[in-house]
């Protein structure tokens, strides 16, 4: 009898922790490569990237209405980079799901915009 071993869950985490503070003049760098696989599988990460707008609990959007990180490819990508002068001041919710095999989980992380730098 072939015994299977169940792998264990993949941990999403976002680099900065649970809250910052950043500027409108400011790239804004999220970095979701300390999620762990602790049964160490070679199969490729994937990573899906989200952004709400506290304020209200709409989509995050840029000045000309565009859904924030829709034009940049963080999809796949490990870190997303929202350029400074994208969003306006506000407290916003960043979201990661990070997917490997049939394993996912989710982290997330507020940040808070101010004006400036």
């Amino acid at each position: 009898v072939a015994a299977s071993r169940r792998l264990q869950l993949v941990i999403a985490k976002i680099a900065g922790g649970r809250e910052r503070t950043s500027g409108t003049d400011q790239e804004l760098v999220l970095d979701a490569s300390a999620s762990v696989d602790p049964d160490d599988m070679a199969s490729a990460w994937s990573f899906a990237w989200s952004c709400t707008n506290k304020t209200d609990g709409s989509a995050c959007t840029e000045s000309d209405g565009t859904t924030t990180l829709a034009h940049y490819p963080n999809g796949t990508n490990v870190v997303a980079r929202v350029p400074a002068l994208t969003l306006s001041a506000g407290t916003y919710e960043f979201f990661v799901l990070v997917a490997k095999d049939d394993r996912n989980d989710t982290a997330s992380t507020t940040v808070v915009i101010t004006q400036g730098a």
